[in-house]
């Protein structure tokens, strides 16, 4: 008995994969976001205990430093999955072979993540006006930057330049 595939072998260069980028994205920086929350709340109680008992010692010193260099590794995280999504897009984009007739249909299609793109930029903008997380998103500049105010335009352009490297290259089939 054979069974029946559920994902489909050729899924390249499909507009799921662009959807799949916006909202991972999100759910990812959302949780690097509350990870170092929990994480600076967690060293900062630590740190007052240690402050009591240990004041000076080389364990409160520890401390402080794995704290100062946790959290500024997020951010650096999140910008390193970016660029991987970007770099996954561009491969499959570039490796991708589709008749340029599809373009106007990419486009309409492609309105979807844009308005996803939209809701989440939405969505982080009034998550991040949470006084409690003031301090948290402090330390994360470029997560800031890419999901704040500009994440739909960056991620139209995104669209733009790999819907180029999709369609612009000379047709033909994929084993040529």
């Amino acid at each position: 008995m054979e069974l029946r595939k559920i994902v489909p072998q050729n899924n390249r260069g499909s507009l799921t994969s662009f959807i799949f980028v916006i909202t991972s994205l999100f759910a990812i920086a959302v949780f690097l976001l509350f990870i170092n929350f929990i994480f600076d709340t967690t060293y900062t109680k630590f740190s007052e205990a240690l402050e009591d008992n240990y004041n000076n010692s080389q364990a409160l010193e520890s401390l402080r430093e794995s704290q100062n260099a946790t959290n500024s590794a997020w951010d650096y995280v999140f910008f390193g999955l970016f660029m991987g999504y970007l770099l996954l897009l561009g491969l499959t984009a570039f490796t991708t072979r589709i008749n340029a007739v599809f373009f106007f249909i990419y486009v309409l299609i492609s309105l979807t993540g844009f308005i996803v793109g939209i809701m989440l930029s939405n969505v982080w903008s009034s998550l991040v006006e949470n006084p409690t997380l003031a301090e948290t998103l402090a330390r994360f500049p470029i997560t800031n930057f890419i999901l704040g105010t500009y994440y739909p335009t960056i991620m139209t352009l995104i669209l733009a330049f790999f819907l180029v490297i999709l369609f612009g290259k000379p047709g033909g089939s994929e084993f040529e």
